[in-house]
């Protein structure tokens, strides 16, 4: 399936503060994964609650702010920058827009089987930190590997990176675990549902687990950069190779 900002209503969260539910809980193939984007007016705030039930990520799209734990009155905090990613065990922080301009967020939420581990800590990267692996037209930074994830304790996000096809250039079909792509920049097809759609910046895919899909940039000019992030339970990655 995929989704259009546009054609999602925009609810009001508090002054200043907005939210598209791009992917329904319940809309996932899993029932485990939700998807927000959410607005953020200079000086606004959002709390996200913590909640064990649940393995947060998320994607600042564009906009500088700060994400606090624990309190708004913590007194330290993390500087977000656009192109920012992190991984947040059961939630429990503020994010704050401290930017003159707006603060656009992908928020990614999915329930989780068991208890996060005593040392289980947030990651954050920013795309300039982020290892780069390439081929002809085509350039991965990926935030997050597997190994660093189980490292960090996560219990379902498999891997979080940004891609990036040069204009003509194609991510030929695959099969990968249960996926959320969001199209960052550019315009292009992806293979949804069996069917070339088309796709442009702000567009939410969804992809059940096995299930083929592809991404073809059909600009003659610019690249299509978009943000993939993947879940599968840590007890199916643990397994015996067999």
């Amino acid at each position: 399936m995929h989704v259009f900002p546009e054609n999602i209503e925009a609810k009001r969260i508090n002054d200043g503060a907005t939210e598209r539910l791009m992917l329904p809980r319940d809309a996932s193939a899993s029932k485990m994964v939700e998807v927000r984007h959410l607005t953020l007016a200079p000086r606004a705030e959002v709390e996200i609650p913590a909640d064990k039930t649940l393995e947060y990520a998320y994607y600042v799209i564009s906009g500088r702010g700060l994400m606090q734990g624990g309190s708004r009155e913590a007194t330290r905090g993390r500087i977000l920058y656009t192109d920012t990613a992190v991984w947040a065990p059961h939630g429990g922080f503020f994010l704050s827009n401290s930017g003159e301009d707006d603060m656009r967020v992908l928020l990614i939420s999915t329930k989780v089987n068991g208890e996060h581990y005593k040392f289980s800590r947030i990651r954050m990267k920013n795309i300039h930190q982020a290892e780069v692996w390439s081929l002809a037209g085509y350039v991965a930074r990926p935030f997050f590997k597997e190994e660093d994830l189980v490292i960090a304790g996560t219990l379902r996000v498999h891997g979080m990176d940004v891609e990036t096809l040069a204009p003509g250039y194609e991510a030929a079909p695959h099969i990968d675990p249960e996926e959320v792509l969001y199209v960052i920049r550019g315009e292009g097809e992806i293979l949804s549902e069996g069917v070339r759609k088309p796709v442009r910046a702000g567009t939410l895919c969804y992809h059940e687990a096995g299930t083929p899909h592809g991404i073809w940039n059909t600009s003659r000019v610019d690249e299509m950069q978009y943000m993939v992030i993947e879940f599968q339970d840590a007890k199916e990655r643990f397994a015996p190779l067999g």
